[in-house]
């Protein structure tokens, strides 16, 4: 669920971004998945230039994604690795035709673009909706 009502506005913002249906569709899903998940609370957020989507469990941040004019940025942070096993194998095999982008330590995370609905499922199935 969304921490604060104010995110409201920034979720419609955030959108009017975008400028790719299919990556509109893309960011739609997830932040229906956010806003309506038991499991994290999220938050929308403007660092400067920089519009991201954020999923808490608690005080951590498993998972976020940064809002582009034509993709969509989703990051596997360094708890979704530590406590739920992620890694660029299992991403892998949930999606196809993408390049998965490993940062180098001392962040451990790993990135994925997305492009469209379809590529948002498969990483929303291995990621956010894996106890389903």
């Amino acid at each position: 669920m969304l921490k604060n009502v104010d995110d409201i506005e920034l979720v419609q913002s955030h959108a009017k971004k975008i400028v790719s249906h299919e990556v509109l569709d893309a960011y739609y899903y997830f932040v229906g998945i956010g806003v309506t998940s038991p499991e994290f609370s999220c938050k929308a957020v403007n660092k400067g230039e920089v519009c991201d989507f954020r999923y808490y469990v608690g005080k951590e941040q498993p998972f976020a994604f940064i809002i582009n004019q034509k993709s969509l940025k989703f990051y596997f942070r360094k708890f979704s690795i530590e406590e739920y096993g992620m890694s660029v194998e299992g991403l892998k095999r949930h999606i196809q035709n993408e390049t998965v982008e490993l940062k180098k330590p001392p962040r451990r995370e790993f990135s994925v673009d997305i492009y469209n609905l379809e590529t948002a499922r498969n990483v929303a199935n291995y990621a956010l909706l894996r106890n389903r």
